[in-house]
């Protein structure tokens, strides 16, 4: 496929099947290196997702589950608003209004660079400002009302 949308550069190719075989060879390593990519972040993932079961298991043995989350949902609010203006505004864009990166870098008139340099950088600082479980439950928690809200 990709040998057919670059059709126009094959006129200066000398040995066709040379360069058939250094492309499917050089595919084959980007392919190799994105699935080591992938597991890599699964294996982070999944243990976080263990965590984060076992922390909600203890929590609704004890019937504080819906307190603890209003209390940690607290939390993550206020970590966004200590974010920089921009970066914050940026980041509940994304995350909280659910729009696409060329949205909001439509609707704030900046580049798509920018838009995806300021979540990182709002990603980056909310890591720092709360415990590493938080996050996680901010997710799974948007996530629910997501779904309640389309249902």
């Amino acid at each position: 496929m990709k040998i057919w949308e670059h059709k126009e550069s094959l006129g200066s190719v000398s040995s066709i099947p040379g360069y058939l075989y250094r492309a499917v060879r050089n595919n084959c390593l980007n392919h190799l290196k994105h699935l080591s990519i992938v597991h890599k972040y699964e294996d982070s993932y999944a243990q976080l997702l263990a965590n984060a079961e076992d922390y909600l298991a203890v929590t609704q043995e004890n019937g504080q589950s819906i307190l603890i989350s209003k209390e940690f949902e607290g939390q993550i609010y206020d970590a966004i608003e200590k974010l920089p203006e921009q970066c914050r505004q940026i980041f509940k864009l994304s995350r909280l209004e659910g729009l696409k990166n060329n949205e909001i870098a439509e609707m704030k008139r900046v580049t798509l660079n920018t838009v995806q340099k300021q979540i990182s950088i709002a990603l980056e600082k909310l890591r720092e400002m709360l415990p590493p479980i938080i996050p996680i439950l901010f997710l799974i928690i948007n996530y629910v009302k997501h779904l309640l809200k389309n249902y």
